[in-house]
């Protein structure tokens, strides 16, 4: 997930099936490109997270390292595995809550002329 501005990441939300969605997420950021799973796997990310049926209700933050997060240009997700084991996981909400590293204070602008 690319950003159209650099952002701090404080925490995310989901939801899914208590039986199919996921439980382990690795999160990197500001990666140069698109990882595969190999590199997923293989990679060091920022954070692993590691959820249970409390967290794919949707209305739990998961907190995030926040130092980790202050510069993020883009996000990428990986999920590693599932609840039950499932071949397939789901997921059906996803949010990802911070807040932008510079903002415009209107305060600030001019008007010329």
């Amino acid at each position: 997930l690319a950003f159209n501005q650099v952002v701090k990441v404080q925490s995310i939300r989901l939801r899914a099936p208590t039986s199919s969605g996921p439980k382990t997420l690795r999160i990197f950021k500001n990666q140069p490109r698109t990882l595969d799973f190999s590199q997923a796997e293989s990679f060091e990310s920022v954070q692993d997270l590691e959820l249970c049926e409390e967290h794919l209700k949707g209305d739990k933050e998961i907190s995030m390292k926040f130092v980790k997060f202050q510069d993020v240009q883009n996000i990428q997700i990986f999920v590693k595995d599932n609840q039950d084991d499932e071949e397939v996981t789901e997921i059906e909400f996803l949010e990802i809550l911070g807040s932008p590293v510079a903002t415009t204070n209107m305060n600030e602008l001019k008007k010329k002329g």
